[in-house]
């Protein structure tokens, strides 16, 4: 048998099909081994039907049945359009992915003659989208004064071996709101699974009984709110109890509200991916001079790559660079925060 993995706004695996292989042992099947497909090599070809019941509401826990809006194309490729209650998504029919664009663009795409029957129509509204200083946003929620006054959600779960304490922003602006959630419902399932794991000594090196409670929990920090993004810290703890101490970790979540995408090392950088040797290095020089890393002979414009420089804040004239506890230092210094002014960036 097979089940898809569909994309996650959270990104955290990649969307593929996992074929699983069982095998009958003593009247009883068994889980054998199974293997993943990438939709490279085999695209999901996706309907409505396979997305219809796909949604899960974190907040209630329940299954939210989709309501079939639209069939569209983009760049050559094609988006299914559903509405799951107050929340609409859009995904590529051929590996489940998210289509952050405005659907009023795909407009252009109409026969010529209902184009401008449509443009008549709604002849108000684009000029009145065009004279706004936040064009391009969806659902005109990107006023910075809204999002200031987000709302904080808590969700506890304190069961006999198990406590999650996690806490996260609501804007109440669905573009932003939506990934948020994802993430949030998506670490939360995979701490359980893994806690579960961890009692019945599943997990590789743990004897069944080495641990007996789990804790987790993540909470936030809004780092910047500005009219053209938002900016925001996930710190993750994760205690053993019995443990000498618990593990934190740092996820970080930059939202373009011009461009209603997140925003990446390669935007920060202004597409020049060639200034990321230069980043590395004076990323490095830093780190000595705080004396979090010792000096070294080694070459520093290759000491960290792209990826290691992803994880990061900004605000209205700075980026933040974090490293995870134990990455670049000891333990004590937990998460190690480098800043850099947009200044410096630009001189790299």
């Amino acid at each position: 048998m097979s089940t898809l993995r569909l994309a996650t706004e959270a990104e955290y695996d990649p969307p593929e099909t996992i074929v699983l292989d069982y095998v009958k042992e003593d009247e009883k099947w068994k889980l054998a081994g199974y293997q993943t497909i990438s939709t490279e090599e085999e695209p999901f070809n996706l309907t409505f039907e396979d997305l219809q019941y796909s949604f899960t509401d974190y907040e209630t826990g329940k299954v939210i049945e989709g309501e079939f809006v639209d069939e569209i194309e983009h760049d050559g490729e094609n988006y299914l359009v559903i509405k799951y209650g107050e929340y609409q998504m859009v995904r590529n029919v051929k590996d489940s992915t998210f289509g952050y664009f405005d659907l009023e663009d795909n407009s252009e795409k109409q026969p010529e003659e209902d184009q401008k029957e449509d443009q008549k129509e709604e002849k108000t509204d684009v000029e009145k989208e065009a004279s706004s200083s936040n064009e391009g946003v969806p659902s005109g929620k990107s006023d910075e004064k809204e999002l200031l006054n987000y709302e904080t959600i808590t969700k506890e779960v304190d069961e006999d071996h198990l406590k999650f304490d996690v806490s996260y922003p609501k804007f109440s602006y669905e573009a932003l709101d939506q990934p948020i959630l994802s993430y949030v419902k998506e670490m939360l399932e995979e701490e359980k699974t893994y806690a579960e794991e961890l009692f019945s000594g599943k997990i590789e090196g743990i004897e069944k009984g080495s641990y007996d409670e789990y804790e987790f929990s993540i909470s936030f920090e809004v780092s910047s709110i500005t009219e053209s993004f938002v900016s925001v810290e996930f710190l993750e703890y994760r205690y053993h109890v019995g443990s000498a101490h618990g593990l934190h970790y740092s996820k970080t979540f930059n939202y373009d509200l011009k461009n209603n995408r997140e925003i990446t090392l390669k935007d920060v950088l202004n597409n020049d991916m060639s200034k990321v040797k230069e980043l590395s290095k004076a990323t490095y020089e830093k780190l000595v001079e705080d004396e979090i890393m010792l000096p070294s002979d080694g070459d520093a414009a290759k000491m960290f790559a792209e990826d290691d420089l992803s994880t990061f804040t900004l605000s209205e004239d700075s980026l933040v660079i974090h490293f995870q506890q134990y990455e670049v230092g000891s333990g004590a210094d937990g998460i190690v925060k480098v800043p850099f002014t947009f200044q410096e960036i630009e001189e790299l």
